[in-house]
Parts: C-alpha cells; sequence; structure tokens
C-alpha cells in the first residue's frame, strides 16, 4: 500500500461532503451546504473550509465556472470505502474478516434479509476464487 492510499481516511464532515459531491458529481460550496441543511446546520464558511483542506488532501479538485468554484472529485468513492474497511479491519478486528462480520450480524442485528445476500455474496466470491485455483 502506497502512503497516498493509507490517507484516503476522511473525518465524519469530510465524509459528508465527499458523499454529496460523489452523489452529484460536481458541487458548490452552496449544493453541499442546502444537501446537508436538512440534518446539520453548519455555517458556509465550515464547508468552504472543509471543501478546501479536501482540495488540499487530494480529495477533490476545483473549477472556476462563472463567478463560483465547482468541486469535482478526484478519488473515487470505492477506494475511499475500501481504505476505510481495511483501516477498520486491521485497526479494531485485528485483521480478522470472521470477526467484522460477526459483529456487523451481532451488534447490527442484520434481518434474515440481509443475512441472506450477505451469504450470497460470500458464497459468489468463494465460486470465483474456486474457477481461478
Amino acid at each position: 500500500m502506497t502512503s497516498k492510499e493509507t490517507k484516503l481516511v476522511l473525518a465524519e464532515l469530510e465524509t459528508l461532503v465527499m458523499q454529496q459531491v460523489w452523489n452529484k458529481g460536481r458541487a458548490t460550496v452552496h449544493d453541499v451546504r442546502d444537501a446537508l441543511k436538512q440534518t446539520r446546520k453548519l455555517a458556509y464558511t465550515t464547508i468552504l473550509t472543509t471543501m478546501r483542506n479536501l482540495e488540499k488532501k487530494g480529495f477533490l479538485y476545483r473549477e472556476l465556472e462563472g463567478r463560483s468554484h465547482v468541486y469535482l472529485a478526484k478519488v473515487q468513492q470505492s477506494a475511499v470505502q475500501k481504505n476505510a474497511l481495511s483501516s477498520l479491519l486491521d485497526n479494531l478486528f485485528g485483521g480478522s474478516k470472521e470477526l467484522l462480520v460477526n459483529a456487523l450480524y451481532e451488534e447490527e442485528n442484520l434481518s434474515r434479509e440481509e443475512f441472506d445476500k450477505l451469504r450470497q455474496s460470500i458464497m459468489k466470491i468463494r465460486h470465483e476464487e474456486d474457477k481461478h485455483d
């Protein structure tokens, strides 16, 4: 894993901002603030600072569109998800996928349907691995 990959970790507000940019494809500070105002009352300057920090960290880049800056993602959501999961797995579960899945099942009260989907996904991965052996 490269040093750039290890830095694909986001704080809570950064994650909320990035989710908006990933969902919209491109977003202004106003777009993000409007989307988040239902759940979080954040000042324009807070969102602006967060987006500028994300730009400095290499998660976003911006383009000038008229008089507004429009932010776009430089990093794919799946890369951040994989990195966060890997970090969680290593730091909290000692690298044990079994412990992670057990924690999800026990603590998050998986419905039977969710459990069955998870089992099907595992079986599909196992089948693909068997093909390559």
